[in-house]
């Protein structure tokens, strides 16, 4: 999914340079959906098959089944839109936050959790996403990693039920930087 998002920000630039105007949320669960097909799924195209064809869909290499998580899973085969606005269910899992990295090239909380919302109604699930492209964002501008957090810290302040993910995220810093071996139960106190 990672590289799907990659796919979808260079479709959403092209078109931007191209035309001056494009809106990257549709591009992206577009995209997501020709992710879904790589992994043996009927994509749900209704009327913009056009939309469903892409250079990574060509790469046969990428057609096996890996894994998919079943949110992201249930929420691509309802053929709805998630957003922050509109969640799709009450997800917080990781499938949000792992496939966000492409978008650390833009400076902004809400292009990862706008990405996330696409599959995961959560907040947290949302924001965790949003804050990985800050700190991601920030140490590609030469933040250190602490910087960074940071300034994630800062951003999610501004924004409702950023609580757990604000906790969790302060949280990891502190265990790694007292655990010269962290256990997993240490882990597991941060949360699922």
């Amino acid at each position: 999914m990672t590289l799907f998002t990659a796919e979808a920000f260079l479709a959403f630039r092209r078109r931007a340079e191209s035309y001056g105007a494009a809106v990257f949320a549709p591009a992206l669960y577009y995209s997501y959906q020709r992710w879904m097909a790589t992994q043996g799924e009927q994509p749900v195209a209704g009327k913009r098959a056009v939309e469903l064809r892409g250079l990574l869909l060509d790469s046969q290499d990428l057609h096996h089944r890996r894994g998919p998580g079943n949110t992201c899973l249930t929420a691509l085969r309802s053929g709805i839109f998630g957003t922050v606005d509109r969640p799709i269910n009450n997800s917080k899992g990781c499938g949000g936050v792992m496939r966000v990295a492409p978008l650390a090239e833009w400076d902004g909380l809400r292009f990862g959790e706008a990405a996330a919302a696409i599959t995961h109604g959560h907040p947290t699930g949302q924001l965790a996403a949003g804050a990985l492209v800050v700190i991601l964002h920030a140490i590609g501008a030469g933040a250190t990693l602490n910087e960074a957090i940071d300034i994630a810290l800062a951003e999610l302040a501004e924004r409702p039920s950023h609580e757990e993910t604000s906790h969790a995220l302060i949280g990891a810093r502190t265990l790694a930087a007292a655990a010269t071996r962290t256990s997993p139960e240490a882990i597991e106190k941060l949360g699922e």
